[in-house]
């Protein structure tokens, strides 16, 4: 027996006489007599995986599988350990070796397909458990982790199947459970995926993945309290897990909570500092809080970051409310139609069709089209040539007169064909935009003649100020809450002598004119308001529009009629938060800015005292 002999000897007892130290010192003297003995390589490389340190263990296994490359085990063994350690593609090419060895060995392939899924080779990843179900139709863990990679591809019909199966075979099991709920979310079935969710905690709750689960529902249904309440639950299972500080960080900025949203989001980036999510969350807080230019600063470090689409878009917005115009174009020419997720080509690059036929379309909400149809003439003028427009249904009739088009065409999911394209929110950066270089926003409206004869009848013989009234825009936008007001919060209007107040409301916040809560008189005849042409026609006969940040305001700026827009104490990114009166966008636009988070009632103050003094009711 050769001295190294020996030592492996003593160490092997040692070992199971749970002399761990001393045999990994025996280990390591054999190892310096004969350097390239793998079976002492893997010997040791285990020891340090039950000792529990699997880091310690990964150079000599990895030595084990180059000197045994025809054995399955230590190549089994390394690809573990390099899975412990997050090594996804490591692990990955590893375990290819071990399963071209030893096929038969089913856990290897699962554990080969959780690398590979998690190295982002979905498709193999998928094809491995099939073929894992092929063998073992019931194996509970393989339908649960195909429904996994099935959930990371969006595939959502197909891996809700697969969860169902885990679930059938292992009701108590929390884990696939929790994918269930991935599932059934991702489906669009909130209610469901709570249930499973609350279900799988209700058996482990000490899970985290489906407390991350419940802050996605939650948040989606604007549930905020209950979403802070979801990430502080994961925080307290993992208090350095950064999705569980994302979105706590997310929760709180939901609920105006900004200087602990922002104080989360700093802890994140202690430990992610080159994540541009966070950088980009840090900074969407403190636009909500209203320091913006704080907001540019980190948007831009967003950007440099990670140049995606989502980033740029926000910090464009941002450049745009702060007057940047010039660098928040330039990030949003690109960006704005990405968003939408069907940005055509070619782009148009400005320069003459030359028989070409270009499309320019329509992004964003109603209120964005009205305002950025000014361009268009602009658009025909430097085009020389066959250009389409492309606008949401509900405008057609009412841009249908702007001249020079070819055709306006309605936004559906089949875009019509061009030779080149250009968005609506691109055309300002495209024409280089500053405040100064605004387009007149005054346009031939198309307003029906049965709908102007209408509003005519039905407001003759009003004397006094005839005031339209708007309260509330789409409920979908993102930011509704914010700019969004109740009819209720106008009641001190009442007060104010010689006002004719007429709805401009339309949707389901109208209905708040039939509650008693508002005290006001005020016409309402919603069915005279729809389309957007009879709207035109009822505004033609109005003296001023009141309205907070909807797509009234906008076809009130464009008919050149007097309006007040009333607007949050951070407004959307069109109106410059640093403009606080007036804006170059409609020049018969007063602004009227909370003065602070939430303070509607500062304004309506406001609006009374103007109206009254107009009114010579004061």
């Amino acid at each position: 027996m050769t001295n190294a002999d020996a030592l492996l000897h003593e160490a092997q007892e040692l070992q199971q006489a749970g002399k761990i130290v001393a045999a990994e010192c025996l280990y390591r003297r054999a190892l310096e007599q004969v350097p390239d003995c793998g079976e002492i390589h893997f010997l040791l490389g285990c020891l340090c995986v039950r000792a529990g340190r699997p880091a310690d263990g990964l150079p000599a296994l990895t030595e084990a599988a180059r000197l045994l490359p025809h054995l399955a085990e230590p190549q089994i063994v390394l690809g573990n350990v390099l899975i412990s350690l997050g090594r996804w593609s490591e692990a990955a090419e590893v375990l290819v070796r071990a399963v071209q060895l030893r096929p038969d060995l089913i856990p290897v392939k699962a554990n080969l397909a959780v690398a590979l899924c998690s190295a982002g080779r979905a498709a193999e990843s998928e094809a491995l458990y099939r073929e894992i179900l092929k063998i073992d139709p019931d194996s509970q863990e393989a339908h649960g982790n195909l429904a996994h990679v099935l959930n990371e591809q969006k595939r959502f019909d197909e891996a809700t199947q697969h969860a169902r199966r885990a679930v059938d075979l292992a009701p108590n099991n929390p884990s696939a459970l929790n994918i269930l709920g991935i599932s059934l979310y991702g489906l669009g079935r909130p209610e469901e995926a709570e249930t499973v969710c609350l279900r799988a905690l209700a058996l482990d709750p000490n899970l985290l993945q489906p407390h991350l689960n419940l802050y996605n529902i939650y948040r989606d249904q604007m549930r905020h309290e209950e979403a802070e309440q979801a990430a502080r639950h994961a925080l307290a299972i993992s208090p350095d897990c950064a999705p569980a500080i994302d979105a706590l960080g997310m929760a709180l900025t939901e609920l105006d909570r900004f200087d602990e949203a922002i104080a989360c989001f700093r802890r994140l980036m202690r430990l992610q500092p080159d994540s541009a999510v966070c950088v980009l969350h840090l900074a969407v807080a403190y636009r909500r809080k209203g320091l913006l230019e704080e907001a540019v600063a980190y948007g831009l470090k967003a950007v440099e970051l990670d140049t995606t689409p989502e980033a740029r878009h926000s910090v464009a917005q941002d450049q745009i409310r702060t007057g940047r115009y010039r660098e928040g174009w330039a990030n949003l020419l690109g960006e704005a139609v990405a968003l939408d997720g069907s940005a055509p080509e070619p782009k148009w690059d400005g320069t003459p069709l030359e028989g070409r036929t270009l499309l320019v379309y329509a992004v964003a909400g109603q209120g964005d089209t009205i305002q950025f149809a000014r361009y268009i003439p602009l658009v025909l003028e430097r085009a020389r040539g066959r250009v389409l427009f492309e606008c949401q249904p509900s405008l057609m009739e009412l841009l249908g007169d702007i001249p020079g088009i070819a055709q306006i065409v309605p936004r559906t999911g089949d875009r019509l064909r061009a030779d080149c394209y250009i968005s609506l929110l691109s055309l300002p950066g495209l024409f280089g935009t500053t405040e100064e270089t605004i387009p007149s926003p005054l346009l031939p409206i198309r307003v029906p003649e049965e709908a102007e004869a209408f509003w005519r009848r039905r407001l003759d013989g009003m004397s006094g100020l005839k005031v339209g009234l708007g309260w509330a825009g789409d409920p979908n936008y993102v930011e509704d809450r914010t700019r969004s007001m109740h009819l209720e919060m106008f009641a001190p209007l009442a007060a104010v002598k010689g006002l004719n107040l007429i709805s401009l409301q339309l949707g389901p916040r109208s209905e708040e004119v039939r509650s008693g809560n508002h005290g006001l008189e005020i016409l309402h005849v919603p069915e005279e308001l729809a389309p957007f042409g009879k709207t035109a026609a009822l505004l033609r006969e109005l003296d001023l529009v009141i309205s907070s940040c909807t797509s009234v305001p906008h076809l009130a700026g464009t008919l050149g009629i007097e309006t007040w827009l009333l607007l949050p104490y951070v407004p959307p990114p069109w109106w410059n938060a640093y403009r606080r009166n007036d804006t170059p966008w409609y020049p018969r636009h007063r602004l009227f800015f909370q003065p602070r988070h939430g303070d509607w009632g500062s304004v309506v103050a406001r609006v009374c005292e103007e109206l009254a003094s107009r009114t010579g009711s004061d």
